[in-house]
């Protein structure tokens, strides 16, 4: 999946979310790189999805453990979701416009680069997202949560 198709991917799931019907206005940080992998990614994978067993091999390269700007401006959120450039980590700054801290790891493809595995993070949790690409358009097969805060 290229950053292009990427950003698609990530507009229409959010799309779809109940927070863009409401009034309210909302606050997210969004992280502006997708986080770099670490070495010992292919050792996390404990969940056994069907067609993605060659992940389980995968040797993690330098390249994937650096971060990777990504340019937010080209990702379009509601319009009732303002983005916060600077991180609060500290919970107890946080008011009830504040939904969360987010953060996308870069993206692990097969050889053939129509499946992929990505994590997605959030102050409250994470979670791994398992990709097909079917019938030229990316789907998620499964998704499962890898922590909980």
């Amino acid at each position: 999946m290229g950053e292009k198709e990427f950003e698609k991917f990530l507009e229409n799931e959010m799309r779809k979310d109940s927070i863009e019907n409401s009034k309210k206005t909302f606050h997210i940080y969004f992280k502006d790189s997708l986080t770099g992998i670490e070495k010992d990614f292919k050792y996390k994978i404990f969940e056994k999805v069907k067609g993605f067993e060659d992940f389980y091999l995968k040797e993690i390269d330098e390249d994937l453990m650096k971060s990777k700007k990504i340019d937010l401006t080209k990702i379009h959120f509601p319009k009732n979701i303002i983005l916060d450039k600077n991180y609060i980590g500290d919970f107890t700054k946080w008011n009830d416009d504040f939904i969360s801290n987010y953060s996308i790891s870069r993206i692990i493809f097969n050889k053939n680069k129509d499946k992929a595995v990505v994590e997605f993070n959030s102050s409250n949790g994470g979670s791994k997202i398992y990709l097909s690409k079917v019938k030229g358009k990316w789907k998620i097969i499964e998704v499962f949560g890898s922590w909980v805060s």
